[in-house]
């Protein structure tokens, strides 16, 4: 059997180049995993839908990037927090982690467990026209870490602007997946997609 030696040197390039990759991620996310949790179960207020595809308990699928340590880091602190919110949509809630296999299988799944919500932490902006296209149909509201996702067909997320929150709505995928959010909301969002 061959020794196998690792020095710094040829370790440094790899650990450089995963750091890379988690800080290109992480700055994706406008606002902190705390903050988007209190404003998910603020934003299923506003959604005329929710009480009736939820039921008597909001089920949020936290969807995570296998493998990318930035995404898992994100959803872990953001499930944290979740935890720490009283209702959802003024309901009793509960909290799962998935990793993501593709959007048929996100699509499956949603079939199957009837999440209320489902969550994507970062690094989703790229698979989002994929999910959107999956999820229509489905009675879901989807909202993403990442601003940029939803105007490639995730229905809501968070943005920064000027220091302040705000809230972005996909309207059309909203339409989609039977996200019927109220005309008070809608004055105070940033609508994008198509």
């Amino acid at each position: 059997m061959a020794d196998v030696y690792v020095s710094a040197k040829n370790i440094a390039p790899i650990c450089a180049l995963i750091l890379c990759a988690s800080i290109a991620l992480a700055d994706t996310v406008a606002v902190p995993p705390s903050l988007q949790a209190k404003l998910a179960g603020k934003l299923a207020l506003f959604d005329r839908a929710f009480a009736g595809r939820a039921g008597d308990r909001a089920h949020v699928l936290i969807v995570i990037r296998p493998g990318e340590p930035a995404s898992m880091r994100f959803a872990d602190e953001f499930a944290g927090a979740l935890k720490q919110v009283d209702a959802i949509g003024g309901l009793a809630h509960d909290e799962a982690t998935a990793e993501y296999a593709g959007a048929d299988s996100l699509a499956a799944a949603v079939k199957a467990q009837h999440p209320a919500i489902v969550y994507f932490s970062a690094g989703f902006t790229n698979e989002a026209h994929a999910i959107g296209a999956a999820l229509t149909g489905l009675d879901v509201l989807t909202i993403a870490a990442e601003p940029d996702a939803v105007e490639k067909g995730i229905v809501a997320g968070f943005d920064l602007i000027s220091n302040q929150p705000k809230i972005v709505v996909n309207l059309k995928q909203a339409e989609r997946q039977g996200v019927q959010f109220t005309g008070a909301l809608l004055k105070l969002a940033i609508i994008t997609g198509g």
